[in-house]
């Protein structure tokens, strides 16, 4: 006896291979709202937001990102990811140095309770930001999410 075929499954691998065939790559980074809007289960008011997100955050460091996105279902991402790359090199991180807490509070990826922890790290003075990461004693995973959106920008 044949196994029976799980429609969606199926649905999902075609929808995929068929998006990989016609799209290309996108690259978030770069891609405007239009090329958002080739992605199955993506319009105009999702594709707008993920601009305004990538805006927002500097860009993206990883396509995970995109499941930060108010609104985007995991499952448009899941099937999207064969055909979207990120170019870390292009996400414009903030100044540990000099950024107010007001600023790094408006970050998408700072709340509350870690801005206050890396400005307490910070102190009087950065001289290299994974020793202000340590001191500022952040879990793991909020380290990965915060530490491609840092950087120290003057120099000793």
């Amino acid at each position: 006896p044949r196994k029976p075929v799980d429609a969606r499954k199926l649905n999902a691998e075609n929808s995929t291979k068929d998006q990989t065939e016609w799209l290309g790559r996108i690259k978030l980074n770069v891609a405007d709202a239009q090329a958002f809007q080739k992605l199955a289960g993506v319009g105009p008011v999702l594709s707008e937001r993920i601009v305004r997100f990538r805006d927002a955050l500097g860009g993206f460091s990883s396509v995970d990102d995109l499941y930060d996105v108010y609104g985007l279902d995991s499952s448009v991402v899941n099937r999207a990811k064969p055909v979207l790359s990120v170019d870390a090199e292009l996400v414009r991180p903030l100044c540990l140095d000099t950024v107010s807490f007001r600023t790094l509070l408006k970050h998408p990826r700072f709340d509350l309770e870690t801005t206050k922890k890396l400005m307490r790290a910070r102190g009087r003075g950065v001289h290299a930001l994974d020793a202000v990461l340590f001191r500022s004693r952040l879990d793991s995973l909020t380290l990965g999410k915060v530490r491609p959106y840092l950087e120290v920008c003057s120099s000793l």
